[in-house]
């Protein structure tokens, strides 16, 4: 009996033996994988920084280019405006130069007009007086 007890704790050794390189070869694995988990926590934490600060970059030059285009337009319409308000003065300008013209015109129109209807009464009255 001597021997199978011998026998059988050789065996609980053996087993027990086992099972520590077992947990051992285990606790090692799961260092590893926490070493890579973490080098790759420390990665994504990293690429998600550099991401944040592209889009900042990206955004800020967005809203500058933006802002360069809302002042060209600003300008042009601006720019736009004040040729349409020289183009409606000028244009303002010549219907009333064209209206003085007129008017003179017409003023010396009916001033030929009286003087040839004075002149013709006048005459008609000579004609009458020497017939």
């Amino acid at each position: 009996m001597n021997t199978q007890l011998a026998f059988a704790f050789g065996m609980l050794t053996m087993v027990a033996i086992s099972m520590l390189v077992v947990i051992v070869l285990g606790m090692v694995k799961v260092m590893k994988l926490a070493k890579q988990v973490q080098y790759i926590q420390s990665e994504l934490d990293r690429t998600i920084t550099h991401i944040y600060h592209r889009i900042e970059q990206d955004s800020t030059g967005v809203h500058r280019r933006f802002d360069e285009v809302h002042s060209i337009v600003d300008r042009r319409f601006d720019e736009t405006h004040g040729r349409v308000d020289d183009e409606v003065r000028n244009l303002m300008d010549e219907i009333h130069n064209t209206r003085k013209h007129v008017d003179s015109r017409f003023d010396k129109f009916e001033n030929k007009i009286m003087a040839t209807t004075t002149t013709d009464v006048a005459t008609t009255k000579k004609q009458l007086l020497k017939d």
